[in-house]
């Protein structure tokens, strides 16, 4: 069992996120944390016979709660559920909300044993194009502080294929990224939400702006495909297991949380847009946080609850499966009836079939989405 807790806080809204509000102030964030805690309760039952590995707090900005808070909310966790020895605990940050050594030794003191820091880039151009508010410089601090403090098991994200991006930018991002000493990196392509400021902003250049903005260039797909494929080979060199299509890790470093979800493991999700998945049941709660604290206070609105086909969570889970390194079982595209079809993908060098099973080869990973609908055609 994994838990997964949304904090729907953000310092300011950012260009590429679709969630995101101002600042919270003090009283929103008691209302929150209240609610959270109200809905672990609540919900425990539906986990009384689970040993829960992993929490996960993300989706938002966690640092930002104060360590009061934050103590709240991991002292519930601790007291409602049944947990498995060393369970992994991972807070995520922003680098401009890592503020002193003191505060991360008091994120280990309340039991985080991993952090995931979005620094997105290392160029300050496109930290500017995302809408980040930190920089370069507070990147770097944020990893000193980790680094003193002890807490080696942090992951690094970046993004690439980025409009005015290129290929020698990428590369020196991710080498000096890895060179900073984490144990995971996440390389994640642009993915441009609806409805952010990002895809707003975008839009009116598109269509030359009010101010006659220059159309942003996107990076033609020899360039997007040569960033994915030379990041990838300078994070092999330097140690790190390609495990899932946006993901690596030292050995023995690959987040415990997202792992179990994409082995199709069951997930209870807390607070606003948190998603689970139980017992053939899909749950979403609200969106907004204050609709989420009136679903809290008086059960309106519901979250929206999907009862999934056993058939279904099996190929989800089989879907999965195929964006790891492990890959999936030959059995299920046998079951599908699909063992021509992987044949010739196999040849053109998208999969790989192996030892019963089958996995995606670096250019498969590029066309994922592609080879999942041909699969299920």
């Amino acid at each position: 069992m994994h838990l997964y807790l949304h904090v729907p806080f953000c310092r300011s809204k950012c260009a590429y996120c679709a969630f995101a509000s101002a600042p919270p102030g003090p009283g929103e964030i008691k209302a929150y944390v209240r609610a959270v805690i109200r809905e672990m309760q609540t919900r425990a039952p539906q986990a009384a016979a689970c040993k829960v590995q992993t929490l996960y707090l993300g989706g938002g900005t966690p640092s930002l709660l104060p360590c009061a808070d934050l103590e709240r909310l991991l002292r519930a966790a601790g007291e409602t559920f049944s947990w498995r020895d060393e369970p992994e605990i991972t807070l995520e940050a922003n680098p401009d909300s890592v503020h002193s050594l003191g505060q991360v030794q008091s994120w280990q003191e309340l039991g985080v044993t991993r952090v995931s820091l979005g620094i997105q880039s290392l160029d300050p151009a496109i930290l500017e194009f995302l809408g980040r508010t930190h920089t370069l410089k507070q990147s770097e601090a944020a990893v000193d502080r980790l680094r003193r403090a002890g807490m080696d098991n942090f992951g690094l994200d970046l993004i690439w294929g980025i409009p005015g991006q290129g290929v020698r930018g990428w590369r020196d991002s991710v080498s000096r990224a890895a060179a900073w000493g984490p144990a995971h990196l996440s390389l994640y392509s642009l993915s441009v939400e609806p409805n952010t400021q990002l895809a707003d902003m975008i839009e009116a250049r598109g269509e030359g702006g009010s101010q006659g903005e220059r159309k942003p260039e996107w990076p033609e797909e020899e360039v997007w495909t040569e960033m994915f494929l030379q990041g990838r080979e300078i994070l092999l060199r330097s140690g790190f297991e390609h495990y899932e299509i946006s993901n690596f890790a030292l050995p023995g470093r690959r987040c415990q949380h997202n792992s179990g979800i994409w082995r199709g493991e069951a997930y209870l999700g807390f607070g606003p847009a948190a998603v689970s998945s139980l017992h053939c049941v899909r749950r979403k709660n609200p969106e907004r946080l204050g609709d989420y604290l009136q679903m809290i206070a008086h059960g309106r609105p519901g979250p929206e609850e999907e009862i999934l086909d056993p058939g279904i969570v099996h190929w989800e889970k089989a879907m999965l499966s195929l964006r790891t390194s492990q890959g999936m079982e030959w059995t299920a595209i046998q079951g599908w009836g699909k063992e021509a079809l992987a044949a010739q993908l196999e040849q053109a060098g998208l999969l790989k079939i192996k030892g019963g099973r089958v996995s995606l080869t670096p250019q498969g990973m590029l066309v994922s989405n592609e080879i999942l609908a041909r699969l299920l055609e």
